[in-house]
């Protein structure tokens, strides 16, 4: 278990593998240098991992795995925050119904998935299935009209945040954008 990793380590890490120093770090997050140093060190020490190495002009140069951690890092702080909006939203009443779209080239199995994770999560909350073709539905997620919509093909609207499952006949959930 990693139990002494907490949000902070990775914020903290990141400002310093994003700015590629402390002093910078520091700045950002409008804290000392040498309690920046301390968290840098107590996250190494105990995980056994390195993000970066010291150079003799005094620049840090990241490792293989700092390299790594930037994406990993932004990404667990990303949730972090979708996860408290989400309670938020949540709290407030403001999710009452998901519209839920999906193709007929989806698996359904992926579908029914879907629906009972969100079930699992708010299960007085029902849930409007809508079946379509592609462009349809996203016709119908970027007017407001559904929620979210699942989709096996390329999707390129300005209107919309896609998110992309890693292979070529992994489906792509879209999700209207929120500017």
């Amino acid at each position: 278990m990693n139990d002494w990793a907490e949000f902070r380590h990775f914020k903290y890490l990141l400002a310093i593998v994003e700015h590629k120093g402390f002093r910078a770090a520091a700045e950002q997050l409008h804290t000392a240098q040498p309690n920046l140093s301390a968290q840098a060190k107590q996250f190494q020490d105990l995980s056994a991992i390195h993000l970066f190495r010291k150079g003799k002009d005094g620049c840090i140069r990241l490792t293989e795995t700092g390299v790594a951690f930037k994406p990993i890092a932004q990404g667990l702080l990303d949730a972090r925050d979708e996860a408290i909006a989400a309670l938020v939203a949540i709290e407030r009443g403001e999710i009452r119904t998901l519209k839920f779209g999906c193709t007929s080239l989806v698996d359904q199995a992926l579908f029914h998935t879907c629906c009972q994770m969100h079930r699992d999560i708010l299960p007085t909350s029902p849930i409007l299935p809508a079946h379509g073709d592609s462009l349809q539905l996203l016709e119908e997620i970027a007017e407001g009209e559904i929620d979210v919509a699942v989709d096996v093909l390329p999707v390129n609207d300005p209107r919309l945040c896609v998110e992309v499952r890693a292979g070529l006949t992994a489906p792509s959930i879209c999700l209207p954008c929120r500017r």
